[in-house]
């Protein structure tokens, strides 16, 4: 977003001074190399990115580099910039399967040179790289990346839960059929050679999955029937 933070509190990084230096001594700077001295404003922020041709973002290899997720990233999907990027994160990976610009190694500079070429010269890499990023746009949308957001408030229940709550369902059904069946006296002659330690199975059984008014009924059922 530029070089002088906002925050007086962010520290100026020692990289940034050595690119200054850098390019001073190879006579680059305000030639070839422009370096934004303030801090662009972040609602203007993609005016800079629809003059640009390629969007580069260059990281070290680094566990923050695995963890992070990359605004600048989405920000020239946003304004349909190829992009060439380090390996090593959720969306660098992105870019090469979607093939929405080149990945190059960490502190690779040959890889990163040659891709700079590859995407300056190569036209038909770059319309390729511009469809797919049209292409991949619309799936970063508010509406449908807070979808998992708001089927969760709509129903917070754990999955673990959920299933146990089912499979209860499911069990409470089947008792149901197994009461009814008795009362119309399908099973009756099956009961009937029942003995007494598998009427108090059933019982518990009854009580334990379905409560004891559950229990209760299915007593007076048998009773009923005897």
């Amino acid at each position: 977003m530029g070089v002088k933070h906002p925050n007086p509190d962010v520290k100026e990084l020692s990289l940034l001074n050595e690119t200054f230096q850098l390019s001073k001594s190879l006579k680059l700077k305000d030639k070839f190399i422009f370096f934004y001295e303030g801090w662009v404003e972040y609602r203007e922020r993609q005016n800079y990115l629809l003059e640009s041709d390629i969007g580069i973002i260059t990281h070290p290899d680094h566990i923050e580099t695995r963890l992070c997720f990359r605004n600048r990233i989405l920000d020239y999907i946003w304004t349909n910039l190829p992009i060439i990027s380090t390996k090593g994160d959720i969306l660098s990976a992105m870019v090469e399967e979607k093939e929405l610009g080149l990945t190059v190694d960490a502190g690779d500079v040959d890889g990163l040179v040659n891709a700079i070429e590859e995407l300056c010269d190569n036209n038909q890499l770059i319309k390729k790289c511009k469809e797919n990023l049209e292409r991949v746009a619309p799936t970063f949308y508010w509406e449908d990346v807070v979808k998992p957001l708001i089927n969760y408030c709509n129903d917070p229940i754990k999955t673990a839960y959920r299933k146990e709550a089912e499979e209860k369902r499911v069990r409470e059904k089947k008792l149901e059929l197994d009461e009814v069946l008795l009362m119309k006296g399908e099973s009756e002659k099956g009961l009937q050679r029942k003995g007494l330690y598998y009427y108090i199975k059933r019982f518990l059984y009854h009580l334990r999955y379905s409560g004891f008014k559950k229990a209760i009924q299915f007593t007076k059922n048998i009773l009923a029937k005897k």
